[in-house]
């Protein structure tokens, strides 16, 4: 099984890569809803409607088309990477809300920020780039 670390992880929105990302996470998940009838031998569920939803972790850097000037209530197209963007590796996409952007810094820190994306229309696409 071929395993592959963070460093080579990429973002874009609306085709803008976001520079300095240090994590993200996306989590795509399935409504379940309960099929039992009273003559069944066991619990029967079933899938429904599916949705997902991430966080992008970045250092802030405003110059340079950074990908990072979004605002809450932005929608946007998201895609993760999470081995790179070559041919033949794995990529992450939907389109996304932003649901919340957060910025921190402090003494001796570089100064990051957080945004907090809600997919809608369309589940998590999973596709191999071409």
């Amino acid at each position: 099984m071929a395993r592959h670390t963070g460093d080579s992880g990429k973002i874009t929105l609306d085709g803008t890569q976001v520079l300095l990302v240090t994590s993200f996470d996306v989590t795509d998940t399935s409504e379940i809803v309960d099929a039992t009838a009273i003559d069944d031998g066991a619990d029967v569920f079933l899938p429904s409607k599916g949705s997902w939803s991430g966080t992008v972790n970045f250092q802030i850097d405003w110059a340079n088309g950074s990908g990072q000037d979004v605002s809450s209530g932005d929608q946007v197209a998201f895609v993760g990477y999470t081995e790179g963007d070559a041919v033949g590796k794995m990529a992450l996409s939907g389109t996304a809300i932003v649901r919340e952007v957060a910025y921190s810094t402090g003494l001796k820190t570089v100064s990051t920020g957080t945004l907090s994306l809600q997919g809608t229309g369309t589940k998590l696409s999973k596709a191999v780039v071409v």
